[in-house]
C-alpha cells in the first residue's frame, strides 16, 4: 500500500514538473485558453448622453467617443452616444445608440477576436481595425485587412458581427491624437451591446 501512495505521488509531481515546463516553454495561452472580457452597458446608467472627447470603463476595458465619417467624408465632432433601454441592438437591459459618433475600445493589449450585436437603422458605418478604416453603407460586405469577418443578418435591422484576426492598440485615423485603440465601431443609427473580447 505505500509503494502505491509513492507511485502515485511520484506520478503527480512528475505531472506538475510536465505543467511547469509546458508553461515556461509555450506560455500560459496553451495551458489556460484565451483571456474574454464581456462588454455591456449595464452599469452605466440610463439616459446618459456623452460626446466626443468622453471616455468611461466597462468590463475594464476603456471606451471614448470619436468624431465620426459622414459617407462624402466629411469628419464630424457634433455627434452624441446615448445609453438607453429600447433594446435595438436584440440584447435585454441596456445598450448605446451611436449618433454619428464612434466608439473606441482599448483593451490595453493585442486582441485576437471581437464579437458583438446590432442595429443599424440608416446612415453609414465607420469600422477600423489596425491602421484599416473603413467607411461603407453597412457592415455587409465590408473587408478588413488580416481580418475574417463573419456578419449575421437576425432580422428588422439587427445583426451580429464576429471579427477574429490580430487587432494591435493603433490610433485612430480621423483624429491620430485621440488615443490608440484595439477597434472602433461608428454609425449614425447604429445600436450596439454584448461585445466579447478575446485576446
Amino acid at each position: 500500500m505505500k509503494d502505491t501512495r509513492e507511485n502515485k505521488l511520484g506520478i503527480a509531481f512528475r505531472g506538475s514538473l510536465i505543467a511547469a515546463a509546458a508553461l515556461l516553454l509555450f506560455g500560459c495561452p496553451w495551458l489556460c485558453g484565451p483571456d474574454t472580457v464581456t462588454i455591456g452597458f449595464g452599469s452605466l446608467t440610463n439616459g446618459t448622453v456623452y460626446h466626443v472627447g468622453d471616455s468611461f470603463t466597462v468590463g475594464e476595458v476603456t471606451v471614448k467617443v470619436l468624431p465620426f465619417q459622414w459617407s462624402n467624408t466629411t469628419i464630424t465632432s457634433g455627434g452624441s452616444l446615448t445609453v438607453d433601454d429600447q433594446l435595438r441592438a436584440g440584447e435585454q437591459g441596456l445598450d448605446v445608440n451611436l449618433n454619428t459618433v464612434c466608439l473606441g475600445f482599448d483593451v490595453g493589449d493585442d486582441v485576437d477576436s471581437v464579437s458583438l450585436k446590432f442595429g443599424e437603422y440608416g446612415g453609414n458605418i465607420n469600422v477600423q481595425t489596425n491602421d484599416d478604416f473603413v467607411n461603407q453603407a453597412d457592415f455587409y460586405g465590408m473587408v478588413l485587412p488580416g481580418i475574417s469577418l463573419t456578419i449575421t443578418d437576425l432580422g428588422s435591422s439587427m445583426g451580429s458581427i464576429a471579427a477574429e484576426g490580430a487587432m494591435s492598440r493603433s490610433p485612430f485615423a480621423l483624429d491620430a491624437v485621440a488615443g490608440d485603440f484595439n477597434f472602433v465601431i461608428g454609425g449614425q443609427e447604429l445600436w450596439i451591446d454584448d461585445i466579447i473580447v478575446e485576446w
